[in-house]
């Protein structure tokens, strides 16, 4: 299985070329962590994601801090 990992990135519409051709490179399986800064940016990231045709039990969405978290 592989992962994707997003971080600080607003996944535009600019974007989702680009992500689709990471989707067609790696495992239909594959986990996608979205991390979002704010409460608010993460309908927004979740539905980006979904647009590409990520399974919704792949997609995995954490509010930044755990990711910037060292202590823990």
């Amino acid at each position: 299985m592989d992962n994707v990992v997003i971080i600080g990135h607003s996944l535009g519409d600019v974007d989702l070329p680009y992500l689709r051709m990471v989707k067609n490179k790696i495992k239909t399986d594959a986990i996608w962590e979205v991390y979002y800064h704010k409460p608010s940016e993460k309908d927004k990231l979740e539905e980006a994601v979904k647009s590409i045709k990520i399974v919704e039990d792949n997609i995995k969405l954490y509010q930044a801090d755990i990711f910037w978290d060292i202590t823990g």
